[in-house]
């Protein structure tokens, strides 16, 4: 699967490429939100990852522009954020992100958390999820 990630931190965008890599996917990754909109406009993919704080447009106004002009294919958003009150969740949750993550994808034990999680068969991109009525990213 091909995966488009926005993260301003290069460290982190290294490090989450890598692994991503290592469970065979192919990732692109972009340093801002205009970097990452003009990709998916371009190709939108299945899946992309979104920093919450990020120069130029941040993950969330990135996530409302997804929702609100790409209408041909469902794509699956994860902000990754620190941001952990209830009111932040639900203002990522209104904005149109599927999920979140933090040090979860940093996480020592792969198979529980993670990447891993959403892309090995126990998540969104499981045949199991296939099935839930109203998931139409998944054919």
């Amino acid at each position: 699967m091909r995966i488009l990630i926005a993260e301003d931190s290069q460290t982190q965008a290294l490090d989450l490429r890598r692994r991503l890599e290592a469970m065979g996917h192919d990732v692109v990754v972009t340093a801002d939100g205009l970097q990452a909109w003009n990709q998916l406009w371009d190709r939108p993919e299945r899946l992309v990852i979104l920093d919450w704080m990020m120069p130029v447009m941040n993950g969330l106004d990135l996530c409302r522009k997804i929702r609100d002009e790409i209408k041909s294919t469902y794509i699956y958003v994860i902000l990754l954020t620190a941001k952990t009150h209830r009111h932040e969740r639900l203002q990522g949750l209104s904005a149109g992100a599927d999920d979140f993550g933090s040090s979860v994808f940093w996480c020592e034990h792969p198979g529980i958390c993670g990447p891993s999680y959403w892309l090995t068969g126990r998540g969104p991109f499981s045949p199991a999820f296939a099935l839930i009525p109203g998931r139409s990213m998944i054919s």
